[in-house]
């Protein structure tokens, strides 16, 4: 839409061109501050915080000086409902201080890095605000009190409501027993076999010692009584019993395997050198 501009008597110059390209820059044309004010002037919006906040002071207490009058010209009249609003304003005014108190205390326990200082808050707000450290105490409660509350505590019959075939190991707490149990078998099989073997029987001895039973199932299959004497001439190891990867001590010329087990047992056992 095309601007037309009213040419003012006073203030126009007929000597001076005036064209639509220079329509952006700033008019030279004179208004009444009245008229002009009142046509194309915008509400000024005052930003500073300042100002803001002595206009809010200021409205206040206009409300409270005009609620006063109105209070003092209608005392007779109004005697309860004044009692009933000064005992509201009485009871917010409470409800903000404890809130205050409870944001200040909490800030405090925040603040304060390990938990067994919580019990000096207290007593630090009480040096800083003038009120009585049992006041305080029961205004609200700590953050150490609200932790053993939420603490989440697991049944001691856990394990019974646990239903499946495996143990719930994860929940039960390990004992020495069951975690040395492996450890324990492996120690006592160790020295039964050196014990066994620092005994230095021969075969024949353990073969009388056998039961029937026994006796049958180890030589129900040799039916040949040359191969039971050709069988006593193989070379086996001295420890496991193992015929593969043999070899022979140079102290006591046993016949022991390539194991690093069998070798530190024939030494420590078996060797007479």
């Amino acid at each position: 839409m095309i601007e037309i501009e009213e040419i003012d008597r006073k203030s126009y110059n007929p000597n001076v061109y005036f064209s639509s390209a220079d329509s952006f820059k700033v008019s030279k044309r004179a208004f009444n501050k009245s008229a002009g004010s009142s046509r194309l002037g915008k509400k000024k919006i005052n930003y500073s915080l300042a100002d803001m906040e002595t206009q809010i002071y200021q409205r206040s207490q206009a409300e409270n000086e005009t609620g006063e009058s109105e209070d003092g010209a209608g005392i007779n009249k109004t005697n309860v409902a004044g009692n009933r609003g000064n005992a509201g304003g009485k009871l917010t005014n409470q409800a903000s201080e404890r809130q205050m108190l409870q944001s200040e205390k909490r800030f405090f326990e925040l603040d304060t890095e390990n938990a067994s200082d919580f019990k000096y808050v207290p007593q630090l707000l009480s040096s800083l605000t003038g009120i009585n450290k049992d006041k305080l105490m029961d205004s609200s409660v700590s953050l150490s009190q609200q932790r053993v509350s939420k603490r989440f505590e697991m049944p001691k019959n856990i394990k019974l409501l646990y239903k499946c075939t495996m143990p719930p190991t994860g929940l039960l707490r390990k004992s020495k027993i069951h975690s040395n149990r492996s450890e324990n078998t492996n120690k006592s099989k160790a020295t039964m076999i050196k014990k066994i073997l620092s005994s230095k029987r021969s075969l024949s001895s353990y073969i009388e010692g056998l039961d029937r039973l026994n006796f049958k199932i180890i030589f129900k299959n040799v039916y040949n009584k040359r191969f039971f004497k050709v069988l006593r001439l193989m070379n086996i190891c001295s420890n496991c019993g193992n015929s593969s990867n043999l070899s022979q001590c140079k102290k006591c010329h046993g016949k022991i395997c390539n194991s690093v087990n069998c070798y530190i047992l024939h030494s420590e056992t078996r060797c007479d050198g």
